[in-house]
């Protein structure tokens, strides 16, 4: 799954920069300082170097979809970020800066993917975006040690995909009506000691231009 994504970056990238495969390499091996001593020609190199669930882009709930008069269920796919740490190699200082100006104006032109970039197994899910790092999220110093103690200009770029690894499952018929009843359990209602609540309840009735409360008995006492 990485490796298509990783094919899908240089292809954009070299397309986009442009990178020319005969003058530019692109590598994702570590950019350490035995492989810096090999590079040739100039190179652009994508370090993965953090692969973690996404946040801002995780959804909860279900996803429901019916096929002849079936329907299926599943949770929505999980989103996974992919972070790289983009660096440019030449013989001159001027030639990095050139060609990694030019790749982070590349990445900062477009917040996705474009389409024909997108391999065939991710084009039936959500766009794959990129995206730079602020300078919040990322410090100077991180990947020295990568670098073998020498710090170096670079880009973090931050590479947001859905990964369908869900399956889709059987899901019972639809609920349409949902019917409540309420029933009085007689056997428990004449065991239990009478109340208040079970004495008749008094009937108004006017007799004779006065209101009487019928089924009350009236307290008796002097006068």
């Amino acid at each position: 799954m990485i490796h298509l994504i990783d094919q899908a970056i240089e292809q954009y990238l070299r397309a986009a920069v442009p990178l020319p495969e005969k003058s530019v390499d692109v590598s994702f091996v570590t950019p350490d300082k035995t492989w810096g001593k090999a590079v040739t020609q100039p190179s652009v190199n994508l370090f993965l170097w953090d692969v973690k669930r996404s946040a801002p882009r995780s959804q909860a709930g279900r996803i429901e979809q019916t096929i002849e008069d079936q329907r299926y269920r599943r949770a929505p796919l999980p989103v996974i970020d992919l972070n790289y740490f983009v660096t440019a190699w030449a013989t001159e200082h001027r030639d990095e800066h050139q060609l990694l100006g030019a790749v982070l104006t590349a990445i900062l032109a477009t917040g996705e993917l474009p389409a024909e970039f997108v391999p065939e197994q991710f084009a039936g899910g959500g766009p794959i975006t990129l995206e730079v790092a602020t300078s919040e999220q990322r410090k100077p110093g991180d990947f020295v040690s990568i670098l073998d103690g020498q710090l170096k200009p670079g880009l973090e770029v931050g590479v947001s995909l859905e990964v369908d690894a869900l399956q889709w499952k059987e899901a019972g018929p639809r609920t349409d009506v949902i019917e409540i009843g309420l029933a009085r359990n007689e056997r428990k209602a004449s065991a239990r000691t009478p109340t208040v609540d079970d004495r008749p309840r008094p009937v108004r009735r006017r007799r004779q231009g006065s209101v009487v409360m019928e089924g009350r008995r009236e307290p008796t006492g002097p006068t």
